[in-house]
């Protein structure tokens, strides 16, 4: 079943998502097209039913997500699917439109109708504010209003994790879908660039990037591919943390190693690149920064009761838990 989805997802996205698409949107135009697409497709309630009841799992939708952030789709699908689930597991209504997730420690979310926060132990439902905000990968970007009255709430379900290790969750997958896009650009840019009359890619200088570009390609799918299934089985622990921590160290390297090897045609306006890295480095900084992450695994690992080789070795990360400072 998931691999017909994401057949059909990324055909869908393949056809309608191009540089100039994604250029219209950053300059605040909005890609209708694509967002009436989605919706006929159905691709915002994938998650309302369970598993368990012939639904997708956590895991299919972790390969939607990278495919989302192999696309650089510019509206915030993943969010909607994420959020919906936990209305529908609420009992509330899901409205019309985007639903983006949101916290209040990261201050701004993806442009959306409205905005899902926890609070207290409680699921916020709040009309999206419009007061715009700069982001370096040029999308929109909403400010959350503090005072604004929710449409509605309820107790946030007690399986789930909190908005902010969704959101983390969410955005290592599609970091590892946008580093295997920067990768597959990268091997097709080598391929055709021709110097002293061979593909540059026939160099073992450049075959050396490209393994390191592969290696943090695979090394960020698995991390984002194993905090799902983690989720699936009920023992998420810190999976979250690992994820989002190798996400971001393979978006720093992947972006790097791509804009090396392509050179400055890379970052031309005209050129594809540089529209999946900057969404990398946005990507790294949403629902967390490595640095936070990397913070609350070491305190875990810090306090662990048999001590850290343990925590290494045995302990970590599916039957730990990361506890937020107070």
């Amino acid at each position: 079943m998931i691999s017909m989805l994401t057949d059909q997802a990324g055909r869908l996205f393949g056809d309608l998502i191009d540089r100039d698409l994604l250029a219209g949107a950053e300059a605040g135009k909005a890609p209708a097209a694509l967002a009436d697409a989605v919706e006929a497709f159905g691709l915002a309630d994938a998650l309302t039913v369970p598993a368990e009841d012939g639904g997708l799992s956590f895991a299919d939708a972790g390969t939607l997500f990278a495919l989302l952030g192999y696309h650089a789709v510019p509206l915030p699908i993943g969010e909607t699917m994420l959020a919906r689930m936990l209305l529908a597991r609420t009992g509330i209504n899901a409205p019309d439109g985007d639903i983006a997730l949101g916290d209040r420690s990261v201050g701004s979310t993806s442009a959306a109708a409205h905005v899902l926060l926890r609070e207290a132990g409680q699921l916020l439902l709040l009309p999206a504010a419009t007061q715009e905000v700069s982001s370096i990968s040029r999308a929109p970007r909403w400010a959350i209003d503090a005072n604004v009255e929710p449409v509605a709430n309820a107790a946030w379900p007690a399986d789930m994790p909190d908005a902010l290790t969704l959101g983390a969750m969410l955005r290592a997958s599609q970091i590892a879908g946008g580093v295997a896009r920067a990768l597959q650009m990268t091997i097709d840019y080598a391929n055709e660039r021709k110097q002293f009359g061979k593909p540059i890619g026939r160099f073992q200088a450049i075959q050396q990037q490209l393994a390191a570009l592969a290696a943090e390609a695979a090394a960020a799918r698995s991390a984002a591919d194993a905090a799902w299934a983690a989720l699936d089985g009920g023992s998420l622990g810190l999976m979250a943390a690992v994820a989002k921590i190798r996400a971001g160290q393979a978006a720093r390297l992947a972006c790097a190693i791509a804009h090396q090897v392509h050179g400055a045609i890379g970052v031309t306006d005209e050129h594809m690149l540089h529209y999946i890295t900057r969404r990398l480095w946005e990507w790294r900084t949403d629902f967390g920064t490595d640095a936070h992450w990397a913070t609350l695994l070491g305190r875990a690992a810090r306090e662990a009761e048999q001590g850290l080789w343990h925590f290494i070795t045995a302990g970590c990360p599916a039957t730990q838990k990361i506890e937020e400072p107070a």
